[in-house]
């Protein structure tokens, strides 16, 4: 059976929480402010396996594959489809 996703565009200097599968990153000025790395439980505590919490600039194409449990984009320049599980 295929996975379902839902996917979010962030433009902007937004932070997406869930049970991401992975990060598509569109735009030619992509920075990634923060990456969390775990499994997500919800309603509970996420079990955290890394964290990345340094500015890291990332090409268009750049796929940054999961699971992870939180994202954060660091600028207003850089556009990412985000695919969380549903």
């Amino acid at each position: 059976m295929a996975q379902s996703y839902r996917v979010k565009l962030v433009v902007d200097g937004t932070a997406v929480n869930g049970p991401i599968h992975k990060i598509i990153c569109l735009g030619y000025t992509n920075t990634v402010a923060e990456l969390t790395y775990g499994q997500w439980v919800e309603g509970g505590t996420n079990k955290v396996t890394s964290v990345i919490d340094a500015d890291i600039l990332t090409p268009a194409g750049t796929v940054i594959t999961g699971p992870l449990t939180h994202f954060k984009s660091a600028n207003t320049d850089g556009k990412f489809l985000v695919y969380l599980n549903v």
